[in-house]
């Protein structure tokens, strides 16, 4: 939570008339934006509230050996991912910015700044802003990292942090973080002296910038409500070490949250705890009692397959613990759940801010377990039930597509989603809808407040959508027509397109295929080389060199496979979807017959992808996430795909890649010689392919570990 650190030295300063809000970032830092009309607006307030139009640049400095200055020089240098004050995008670099501009400002240094101005007068002694530091303190803890396919935790050493510190790099405890919580809730006082104007800190906790519809972002600090109050907090997260700090300033009430395990349910379910022990009527004790003895908890226990947030095809186990039921969140932990109330609703016994239910069929059989949490509702079916189907494709055809939803900035797709109308948001979620109401409103199954409904002109066809969201409607027009599956090839006859114009028709004439070529960070500021040796017997490491930024190598070698990266202290086991997902890197994945790779391939529709058009695909994995690739209708060769990867924080991020400039190479091949893959994080990565090779001598040390 270091950056409303920042934010508050930028307020003491504004609150002297060294600085201003509002002034130009270049009136106190030699630093620009790439874009020339975006730098000539560049504020302080536009890089405290992550709205510059810049991607988050994690690779430039995460555990890199590389300065300040080389990170903002190269940041100087990125593409905009977004365009300038249109988009939240959380942004380490542009808080580094702040920092050193700050630091300029004074002719001194952030480090010594945060020192003088906050941590001594606040008497935070046990408080620093470098890893050296912290390593010397006899009281510093360990960190961990939790293992889902051991499950156990891990020790993850600290991480350097120092190249962005004005973004990350203090390292506290309990007791001096209340201190920093006291200055807050005091509006600028701490023990009768005032050390910030109430005006600076009120700014810092003023909307700048919008992250969803629940919330906003100010100068270092979100902002949204807990129970109808004003709440403010931030989190906080590195390797083997995770940090909340919130409060409820109108109520003066707040709380500082320090965990040594990067990764937590508490972080969010922390305020619900707290703020309703401190604020709300306290409850009976019964209300903690276990279930009654004749609840046949046998009927609940097994698995439910989760598709919501960051949970794609995730397994959800109900088990019996300490006479209770409890539900396994992979990632997170065993929660134990209490009695249902009226509701059927059993909440945690943790917390009351996250309860499930289970829901039964008409013969008694239950099928699903519903999550409360944060006023949204997810169904986890369960494994193994087939839910009935609600709609028919003839019925919600003419509702079928894509539609313009200005709020975002994207098109929102209509589709049928297990048997029911969805909506699919990107970069979100697919929402299930219930059947119409009397009024045509598809009440989305998350949330009772939203729904849709589809409008028709005079002729019948559907024109445009009304979307409300806590009563404030929005007007989608439609701006796509869903699928029409006449005349799409079929799965075998689409296979056999694709393998003869990949050159393939008889299979893979080739035990080797190795690829090397130029690579460009566009939305970074970086560039480097590229190479890629892949086998037909399941080995494959690919290289990304980066130089002073960094080298990341990955290796599988059959049912194994490891990271090795100049980020990690040491190299990470891939296991699971995370080997899954860079063993589809390999080009004999794409060469193959599609059918011996995936359980499923489906052929979903006609569409559009990159202004060709394409038949758009579902490939599945029995474990896995499916994956959408597209397929041109002229050449009939993939041209891109879209997949769900988590990265080694354990973060889902969906991965577009796009192929082009395909040729013919040794063997008869054809392959694509650029390679883009692109994310809503870090933006677009191209790899210009400059040789293949086939079949050549292979070095076996190759897949070897460093």
């Amino acid at each position: 939570t270091t950056k409303a650190f920042t934010a508050t030295i930028v307020g003491m300063l504004v609150d002297e008339g060294i600085m201003d809000w509002d002034d130009p970032v270049s009136r106190h830092l030699d630093w620009h934006l790439s874009d020339p009309e975006a730098d000539a607006q560049l504020n302080l307030r536009d890089i405290m509230s992550h709205r510059t139009g810049l991607a988050s640049m994690t690779l430039l400095w995460y555990g890199n050996d590389v300065t300040p200055e080389e990170v903002l020089q190269r940041a100087a240098q990125a593409k905009l991912l977004y365009p300038f004050r249109e988009k939240w995008n959380y942004s380490n670099v542009c808080f580094l910015a702040a920092g050193w501009a700050t630091a300029a400002a004074e002719d001194t240094d952030w480090h010594t700044q945060i020192r003088q101005r906050l941590l001594n007068p606040l008497g935070m002694t046990h408080t620093n802003t470098s890893i050296a530091d912290a390593a010397r303190d006899p009281l510093m803890s360990k960190g961990y990292t939790w293992n889902e396919e051991k499950q156990e935790l891990e020790f993850q050493p600290l991480r350097n942090v120092g190249p962005v510190a004005p973004a990350g790099a203090i390292n506290s405890s309990a007791l001096d973080m209340a201190q920093w919580l006291r200055l807050q809730l005091g509006r600028g006082l701490h023990d009768g002296h005032r050390l910030v104007s109430q005006a600076s800190i009120e700014e810092t906790w003023t909307k700048h910038s919008t992250i969803s519809a629940e919330v906003d972002y100010g100068l270092g600090w979100m902002i949204h409500e807990w129970n109808g109050r004003r709440l403010i907090e931030h989190a906080g997260g590195i390797d083997g070490f995770t940090a909340e700090v919130a409060f409820l300033p109108d109520e003066q009430v707040g709380y500082v949250l320090l965990m040594n395990r990067i990764g937590s349910p508490l972080q969010t379910t922390s305020q619900g705890i707290v703020f309703e022990s401190m604020l709300e009527d306290w409850r009976e004790a019964d209300s903690m009692d276990v279930a009654p003895d004749d609840d046949d908890f046998d009927r609940y226990v097994g698995e439910y397959l989760a598709n919501f947030a960051t949970f794609h095809d995730t397994i959800f186990e109900v088990k019996k613990q300490n006479g209770r039921l409890a539900v396994n969140v992979p990632g997170q932990m065993l929660f134990e759940l209490k009695a249902p109330d009226d509701e059927g609703k059993r909440e945690f016994v943790i917390t009351n801010q996250v309860a499930v239910r289970f829901n039964e069929n008409d013969e008694g059989q239950v099928v699903s377990m519903s999550m409360f949490q944060n006023g949204l509702e997810f169904e986890v079916p369960r494994d193994g039930i087939e839910i009935p189907a609600e709609v028919e494709l003839a019925d919600v055809r003419p509702y079928l597509g894509k539609y313009r939803w200005d709020k975002l900035g994207d098109d929102v797709e209509v589709v049928i989603d297990h048997g029911r109308l969805a909506v699919d948001i990107p970069g979100q979620m697919v929402c299930q809808l219930y059947l119409p109401d009397e009024e045509g409103r598809w009440v989305y199954r998350v949330r009772k407040d939203l729904w849709i409904r589809f409008n028709r002109d005079v002729s019948g066809e559907v024109i445009s959508a009304t979307m409300s969201e806590q009563g404030q409607e929005s007007e989608l027009p439609r701006v796509g027509e869903g699928p029409d599956m006449a005349g799409l090839p079929r799965a075998a006859e689409l296979v056999r397109h694709v393998a003869r114009a990949q050159g393939t028709p008889g299979g893979i004439k080739a035990d080797v295929i190795a690829a090397r070529g130029q690579a460009r960070m566009v939305h970074m500021g970086v560039t480097g080389n590229w190479e890629e040796i892949a086998t037909a017997d399941g080995r494959l490491v690919t290289t990304l060199d980066l130089g002073h930024f960094g080298r990341i190598r990955m290796v599988v070698n059959g049912e194994i496979g490891f990271m090795d990266a100049t980020m990690l202290a040491e190299p990470l086991e891939l296991e699971g979807e995370m080997l899954d997902q860079v063993w589809l890197e390999s080009p004999f994945v794409w060469l193959s017959d599609w059918r011996d790779e995936f359980a499923d391939v489906i052929v979903v529709s006609e569409s559009t992808f990159d202004d060709q058009d394409v038949i758009e695909v579902r490939l599945a994995r029995s474990d896995a996430t499916p994956i959408t690739v597209w397929v041109s209708t002229e050449s009939w060769l993939p041209v891109g795909h879209r997949m769900l990867n988590v990265n080694p924080m354990g973060m889902h991020v969906e991965v577009t890649t796009h192929l082009a400039d395909y040729r013919e190479v040794a063997g008869g091949l054809i392959l694509p010689h650029r390679i883009t893959t692109s994310n809503e994080l870090s933006g677009d990565l191209v790899v210009d392919v400059e040789q293949y090779e086939v079949d050549p001598r292979l070095d076996a040390s190759a897949f070897a570990r460093p």
